[in-house]
């Protein structure tokens, strides 16, 4: 399981937790709470809130954050303006690509596809360099 995956199932876990002990301890909406308790609550979900968004702004300026950004740019829009040059085994251009390509391989290597001009392609036993343009 990837680190990202487990600090999404820990927040949800905590939010979960501080839901259920704000139950059974009678801090709900409805009840009376002196002053003091409301503003701890709210301090409390401001700071929560801050180190969300601050981890968010963190991760969104590493390298991996720039990848995941441009992943989920490419999937949404359908792919970004790239060149894919297909070389044989033996290193000799055979074909290729321009446009905008939505690229999908497997975890093998053995097999990449992608969309060009509403067409799929997919190529086996290749080796394929992919650029930006």
């Amino acid at each position: 399981m990837l680190w990202e995956e487990k600090w999404k199932i820990a927040f949800c876990e905590t939010v979960i937790e501080a839901f259920s002990y704000c139950t059974r301890h009678g801090l709900k909406g409805g009840d009376i709470m002196s002053r003091k308790a409301k503003t701890g609550v709210w301090v409390t979900v401001l700071a929560v809130l801050g180190i969300i968004v601050g981890c968010f702004i963190w991760y969104f300026n590493t390298a991996s954050g720039e990848r995941a950004l441009k992943t989920m740019r490419s999937n949404n829009s359908g792919g970004l303006e790239r060149i894919v040059k297909v070389y044989s085994d033996s290193g000799e251009l055979i074909q290729t690509y321009e446009g905008k390509i939505d690229v999908q391989d497997t975890e093998y290597g053995n097999k990449v596809l992608f969309d060009l001009n509403g067409k799929r392609v997919v190529i086996y036993n290749a080796t394929i360099i992919t650029e930006e343009k």
